[in-house]
């Protein structure tokens, strides 16, 4: 997710944008809300890789210290 982050460019850190996103401005600025695509990706990732770890690796309630003997 961080390839689409940082796709857009980050003027502050001086990367400039490498992704051809839609909607360029003439002065370069990416009006294309990537950030906000970038953190849905992730989120959608992290969705994913659950549902499909967790047959696998179940998932388990935390114990306290206390019970564990």
């Amino acid at each position: 997710m961080a390839h689409l982050r940082a796709g857009g460019g980050e003027p502050t850190l001086g990367l400039p944008t490498w992704l051809p996103y839609p909607m360029i401005d003439a002065s370069g600025a990416v009006l294309f809300p990537f950030r906000t695509t970038a953190m849905l990706a992730g989120l959608m990732t992290i969705v994913v890789v659950s549902r499909f770890t967790a047959g696998a690796c179940p998932p388990e309630p935390i114990r306290s210290p206390d019970s564990a003997h």
